[in-house]
């Protein structure tokens, strides 16, 4: 059987990874060729082309492409959540010339998404049946209100998402509890939840969540909680994968991240699913979970909490905005009187949270069984296989109303208006790094004799084999890319070249080696003040970003700096394989910045260097401001952190 899956991207997510799962488990399990279409189809990402029958061609030749012929049946995931206002239309056409469709509902425009469903053409054309035409849920929650709505039991199923958790990579034990929430940090995850549980948690405790957004729109909710824990000391990291290292000689990758957490979290208040809580009990993983009503509902009941009572009989926690939830937070922190009111199960939160915080071993959970890949593929490709044998028929419209009317409004955190992005200027500020946040001796790749023999007995205790003369060896294989370069201005992937140079892969192993070399050959440490002026501007809710001439070390050198900054404001020279003040950098921060709504007047940039940062951000529009001497070139100059920004905010 042929069969082609549907979705609108394959960025890390929990719909990504069902994908994953599925496609691998059909192919090798049951036999059969499977094709993923993705927002590489024309016309098929968010947003659409604006032409139905087009994206309907697109998908079709893509299908016949990857599969050798058309598909035997297509599955097609979140059909109707209304990203793409081309799709139903498309999916429509593609049922009335009689195609086999399993329409995979995970979640819906009517399940309090009001932008998406406003984002949908025809509301009363958006869900359908017929008998080639089935539905798969995640939940019974959903299949039982589509029921009620008219779809036909035998074409609605109930299909729970695999779970499965490949093997982890080995990690060093912490000492103190790890707790990792792998989702990104959409506003209905309740990030202010997390920030939460940090302020109430036994000192040495840390938080971490995976990953930015990808929607523009989320960032400002993300913001507030990225910028109010840093502002507060709180022990909550932001968009960690693959940016925020562990500790040496650690990866930052996703798995990474998931081994090394003692606990998982999952603070959502709204899932569909409840991947988070399945994966962490395959994984082995204590999870702390707020309880909901989806898919997967853990067997360990010690670390799941109904709500939390923000006083005595007082509001859920999760029923109130976010600047309401900062000031329960501050009030938590101002006080043990205070924070001892905020209750878990009518006992202290904090209290609750430090009994589930000493469980380090997950109790294996027997529900795990039905999920596990090859038992979800079997049960897909039953369902495949008999939407193919159905014959052709007439497609039938559901009530949209009903549906609609199925869902109740939103409540809580999501029946609240998210925080306003900044207004005032500036509305961001971007940092060079060196000499300016951070005081480091000259960089660049050069000839070395003082530092070999250092270089070398590092290399040594490794047990990595290295040339006579590192510094110099190394300054000729980038003498080598600098002169293959046509930029003006070359850059170079150090973690390449000293693979090349030790004959070692590109692996988080090598990338920590040079890391290691990097520390020992260009130490670097804050300037003074730096820290207490990013607190200041996160506690004015400024986003702050980073362009600079800096290799894949930088987020270990910044250190203590790093979770202060937008992960979509970041730019490093290595990654274009271009450096200041090449105009390329600065029309990439602009871009970045045009995607969040502001333009390069609305942020200052920040350097140290006149002719690297302070010409070329003006020139590309920026406000500047220079650390050091006072020059006419820049709009403000500063040698103490204490002084910027140069206004009160």
């Amino acid at each position: 059987m042929r069969v082609a899956i549907v979705h609108y991207h394959l960025r890390p997510g929990g719909v990504t990874r069902v994908i994953q799962s599925t496609r691998d488990a059909l192919g090798e399990l049951c036999g059969f060729e499977v094709a993923v279409l993705a927002d590489d189809v024309g016309g098929m990402g968010y947003g659409g082309c604006g032409d139905p029958g087009a994206l309907a061609a697109n998908l079709r030749r893509a299908a016949r492409a990857a599969l050798g012929g058309p598909p035997d049946v297509w599955i097609i995931h979140n059909p109707t959540l209304g990203k793409n206002r081309d799709l139903p239309a498309a999916i429509e056409s593609l049922a009335a010339a009689g195609e086999a469709l399993l329409l995979h509902i995970h979640d819906l425009a009517e399940d309090g998404r009001a932008a998406n469903f406003a984002n949908i053409p025809d509301p009363s054309r958006l869900h359908f049946t017929g008998p080639r035409v089935h539905h798969a849920f995640i939940n019974a929650r959903d299949r039982a209100r589509f029921l009620a709505a008219g779809l036909p039991g035998e074409r609605a199923h109930l299909l729970p998402n695999p779970v499965e958790t490949p093997p982890l990579p080995p990690v060093p034990r912490p000492a103190a509890p790890l707790v990792f929430c792998p989702v990104r940090g959409i506003r209905r995850k309740n990030l202010g939840e997390i920030c939460l549980f940090a302020a109430l948690a036994p000192p040495g405790v840390r938080f971490a969540v995976g990953l930015a957004p990808a929607n523009p729109a989320e960032f400002p909710a993300h913001d507030f909680w990225r910028e109010f824990a840093f502002a507060r000391g709180l022990p909550v990291w932001f968009d960690v994968v693959d940016r925020l290292p562990l500790p040496p000689g650690m990866a930052a990758d996703f798995d990474t991240w998931r081994a090394a957490a003692t606990h998982w979290i999952t603070t959502s208040v709204a899932e569909g699913f409840g991947q988070t809580a399945a994966e962490a009990a395959a994984a082995g993983k204590p999870v702390i979970a707020r309880e909901l009503e989806c898919g997967f509902a853990p067997a360990d009941r010690g670390g799941v909490y109904p709500q939390i009572e923000t006083a005595p009989g007082g509001a859920d926690f999760a029923a109130l905005a976010e600047s309401e939830q900062a000031a329960c937070i501050d009030r938590a922190l101002a006080g043990r009187d205070q924070a001892g009111r905020i209750r878990i199960l009518d006992q202290p939160a904090g209290e609750w949270l430090r009994r589930r915080l000493a469980t380090r071993r997950a109790r294996p959970d027997p529900q795990l069984a039905q999920h596990s890949p090859g038992a979800v593929a079997r049960q897909l490709a039953d369902i495949l296989e008999k939407i193919t044998r159905e014959p052709a028929g007439a497609i039938t419209l559901l009530p949209h109303r009903t549906l609609a009317g199925a869902y109740p409004l939103p409540r809580g955190l999501l029946a609240t208006q998210p925080p306003a992005p900044r207004a005032e200027f500036p509305r961001a500020v971007i940092f060079d790094v060196y000499g300016t946040l951070l005081d480091a001796p000259p960089g660049g790749v050069r000839p070395d004799r003082a530092i070999d023999p250092a270089i070398m007995k590092f290399l040594e205790k490794s047990q990595v084999s290295a040339p006579p003369a590192p510094a110099a060896a190394l300054a000729g294989l980038v003498a080598r890319e600098h002169a293959a370069s046509d930029e003006a201005f070359p850059e170079i992937d150090l973690v390449a070249l000293w693979g090349e140079l030790l004959g070692l892969p590109a692996d988080a192993r090598l990338a920590s080696l040079v890391a290691d070399i990097e520390d020992i050959w260009h130490p670097a440490a804050p300037m003074p003040g730096a820290h207490a002026m990013l607190r200041r501007l996160a506690a004015a809710g400024v986003p702050c970003g980073l362009l600079s001439n800096a290799q894949a070390n930088v987020w270990r050198q910044l250190g203590a700096l790093a979770p202060c900054f937008a992960s979509d404001l970041c730019v490093f020279s290595y990654q274009y394989r271009r450096a200041k003040p090449s105009p390329g950098l600065f029309s990439e921060m602009a871009a970045r910045l045009a995607r969040r709504g502001i333009r390069p007047r609305e942020a200052w940039f920040v350097g140290n260097h006149p002719a690297h940062d302070i010409a070329p951000a003006a020139a590309a529009g920026f406000r500047t401001a220079l650390y050091g001497p006072a020059r006419d070139d820049a709009d403000f100059a500063t040698g103490h952190w204490d002084e910027f920004p140069p206004h009160a905010l």
